[in-house]
């Protein structure tokens, strides 16, 4: 029984043969030039049978490169496949500007290249572009806790609790008939919009505030001793200092391996108002 070349290629994909796979897709694709289907299957061939930085590497990156610029219609799915090679071939950099590209008109964008875009000025510390995206965007709150996160970066405390405030809010509200599968999942986000607030009130001196937001952290992940540490060091500078010094003796004899504790420590060293609860931790 024989089989066709595009059947040959899968099969050798399954298995994971893909140089094999890489063969037969190339013969079907030299007969069948405009199956779209069999191109993408060979572009994602290419990209994981390119190991390393050798030449071959690279030149299987190009060619699955070359095989997107190919197909007769982009999806989001390949405009993501696209970056990632070109992260892969240029670095953070090569992969930026082709996002700048996809973004140099005002037609509608899949949320899920705004996000790679976001988090590409994010880690470019380009806050001020990435507010002006922003400013365009639904009031998600995904959205707004990226403004809080831009607003941060650019040292606009104030502004960013606001955002960070409205994030939580937007939050609650569009996810309050979540099933109970989906809880842990919210709770995780809340999670990590409360630790970006708590942030913003330890910077700004209100460490009442930032010590109640670790608390709710603290009681959607109780086994995280870094959380109930840093509680403590801000209960302590609100003027509670023996409950704060309380928490931070159980956060360190709780925490687990030893680097999580010396790391707790190192913490301290900080902000030079975390010494009087060093010298109170070890009198």
């Amino acid at each position: 029984m024989s089989f066709t070349p595009i059947e040959r290629a899968e099969a050798y994909i399954q298995a994971g043969e893909l140089t094999d796979a890489l063969d037969a897709l190339n013969e079907h694709l030299s007969t069948h030039p405009d199956d779209d289907q069999a191109r993408r299957m060979r572009i994602g061939v290419l990209s994981r049978s390119a190991h390393g930085e050798s030449a071959q590497a690279e030149a299987h990156l190009r060619a699955a490169i070359d095989d997107i610029a190919r197909l007769s219609s982009l999806t989001t799915e390949d405009q993501i496949m696209r970056y990632q090679l070109h992260v892969r071939i240029g670095g953070e950099a090569a992969g930026h500007q082709l996002l700048l590209e996809l973004f140099a008109d005002d037609s509608p964008r899949d949320p899920r290249l705004i996000e790679l875009l976001l988090e590409s000025l994010y880690r470019r510390s380009e806050s001020t572009q990435a507010i002006q995206l922003l400013f365009d965007l639904p009031k998600t709150w995904r959205y707004l806790q990226w403004n809080g996160d831009f607003h941060a970066l650019k040292g606009d405390q104030r502004v960013a609790l606001d955002y960070y405030c409205s994030a939580l809010d937007q939050l609650d509200e569009t996810t309050q008939h979540t099933p109970t599968s989906g809880q842990p999942f919210v709770a995780n986000l809340r999670a990590q919009i409360l630790l970006r607030r708590a942030e913003m009130f330890r910077v700004l001196a209100l460490f009442k505030d930032a010590a109640a937001d670790l608390a709710d952290v603290e009681a959607l992940i109780p086994k995280d001793m870094t959380i109930r540490f840093k509680r403590g060091v801000m209960l302590y500078l609100s003027g509670q200092h023996e409950d704060g010094l309380s928490l931070c003796r159980s956060a360190l004899d709780a925490a687990q391996p030893d680097a999580l504790r010396a790391e707790m420590l190192r913490s301290l060293d900080d902000d030079e108002r975390y010494a009087p609860i060093r010298a109170a931790l070890f009198p």
